[in-house]
C-alpha cells in the first residue's frame, strides 16, 4: 500500500461534515456538489484505510471510533498546519487530551490504523 497523502482540504471537508452532520450541509458550505464531497471522504478514507463515518441505515453520518480519534487531530492541524503530530499540548487539559489520543492511537507513534496517517504526517508526505 502506498504512502497516504491526505491534503488540507480533505481534512478540511472531513471536520465541516462532521460538525454540520450531512454531507449535503458541507456541499453547500464548499459551494460544491454532493458527491465530490463523498468522494472526498471516501478517497480519504482509502487512504487512511479507516472508516471514518458510518453510513448504513441513516440519513446522516456517523463518526466511527476512528472518525472521533481523527475529528480532534483534523482540528488540531488546520488550526495549526506547523504542529508536529505528537506534540503534546500544553495545559492540563491539553496534556489529558493528549493521553486519550495517544491511547485510541490517533497521535503519532500510537497503536491503530490512524497511526499510519501520522507516520506519513512525520514523514513529511502529508497533509500537503
Amino acid at each position: 500500500m502506498s504512502q497516504p497523502n491526505p491534503t488540507l482540504d480533505h481534512l478540511q471537508v472531513f471536520l465541516t461534515v462532521a460538525e454540520t452532520g450531512s454531507f449535503s450541509a458541507a456541499s453547500r458550505v464548499f459551494n460544491r456538489a454532493q458527491p465530490v464531497i463523498s468522494y472526498s471522504i471516501a478517497n480519504l478514507e482509502e487512504q487512511l484505510d479507516i472508516l471514518l463515518f458510518e453510513r448504513a441505515g441513516t440519513r446522516q453520518p456517523k463518526l466511527t471510533e476512528a472518525g472521533h480519534a481523527m475529528l480532534e487531530d483534523a482540528r488540531r492541524i488546520l488550526t495549526n498546519p506547523d504542529a508536529r503530530p505528537g506534540e503534546k499540548p500544553e495545559g492540563r487539559a491539553g496534556r489529558r487530551a493528549y493521553r486519550c489520543h495517544q491511547r485510541a492511537g490517533a497521535v503519532g507513534g500510537g497503536s491503530g490504523r490512524t497511526a499510519r496517517f501520522w507516520r506519513a504526517v512525520s514523514l513529511g508526505a502529508a497533509p500537503s
